[in-house]
């Protein structure tokens, strides 16, 4: 059967080839399964062409997020390309459209100079794409993302002018500088997961206690042959522990280890964790009851 004729992409200076259908940034496909019902979810990334150059998306030229299905051919079985014609006749089409980007911050005059927490870089990079193309009162933050007690020091030592921590600064040092504090950010830390079970059905929560969160930073589940874990379970989702803490899912095998990804500096977002965990140990006391200290976490499907 002929295939759908090719769309041509959006170009852009210095691309080398016109008709390479992979975008600058992420992949602009994702594929996922459905229930029995047809009902699903996937999560995907949005960019403007500042983002992803190639696929062009901005305020001034719209674009679709399309859903192709990849089973129910008319000779059975699944599909393998996406432009096949009977695929495509199928398509559902999701009209996108961008909000204009503000004009970038000027190169030159004073900034005010701000390091610290990390998970404020977020928070951070929206302010300071505005507030330096105010009409007026502009001001151009410079922000450093640094871990906390590097921060502290810094604002101790006067080398920079705000400063973003968790835990305040030794009270002396604060005193001696004339240092206040101003809430910023109210939140809390996140384990966030993408797991889907056996079937292939994205995992919407769980529940995990310090202990466990404790295996899995220090990495003490099964790992090739090294004989200090040889005799611990393969990875979380063999762990009798995590079990019986989410009984009725079918886990996937999963692989050795299912180390988190965390912050690699020095943070207090870390020792707030290890707070956490600590608490949660001592919390146990004799009791081995896995539910105790649990939380249900949310995953990111």
């Amino acid at each position: 059967m002929p295939a759908v004729p090719a769309v041509l992409p959006f170009t852009y200076p210095g691309q080398q080839d016109a008709y390479d259908a992979t975008p600058d940034g992420p992949a602009n496909w994702q594929d996922n399964v459905t229930r029995a019902d047809g009902t699903g979810e996937v999560g995907i990334q949005l960019f403007t062409r500042r983002g992803s150059a190639a696929l062009g998306c901005d305020a001034t030229r719209p674009c679709s997020l399309v859903v192709v299905p990849n089973y129910g051919r008319p000779q059975g079985a699944t599909e393998d390309l996406l432009d096949a014609p009977w695929a495509w006749e199928r398509r559902t089409v999701v009209p996108l459209t961008f909000l204009p980007v503000d004009d970038a911050c000027p190169l030159t005059g004073t900034s005010l100079r701000v390091e610290g927490s990390p998970v404020a870089a977020h928070a951070l990079a929206s302010w300071r794409a505005r507030t330096c193309t105010l009409d007026s009162d502009a001001v151009r933050v410079d922000y450093t993302s640094i871990g906390e007690p590097q921060t502290r020091g810094d604002v101790a030592a006067g080398t920079t002018d705000v400063g973003l921590v968790i835990d305040p600064l030794d009270a002396d040092a604060a005193a001696e500088r004339g240092v206040v504090y101003a809430p910023v950010a109210v939140t809390g830390l996140v384990v966030a997961f993408q797991i889907d079970d056996a079937d292939g059905k994205p995992v919407n929560d769980l529940r995990l206690n310090p202990r466990l969160v404790a295996k899995l930073v220090t990495g003490s589940y099964r790992s090739g042959g090294d004989p200090a874990v040889i005799s611990n379970p393969v990875n979380l989702f063999r762990d009798p522990e995590f079990r019986d803490l989410n009984p009725g899912v079918a886990w996937p095998g999963g692989a050795p280890g299912n180390h988190p990804l965390l912050l690699g500096d020095l943070s207090d977002t870390t020792l707030a964790l290890t707070r956490w965990i600590e608490a949660g140990d001592r919390g146990r006391g004799a009791s081995r009851t896995p539910e105790r200290n649990s939380v249900r976490v949310t995953g990111l499907n």
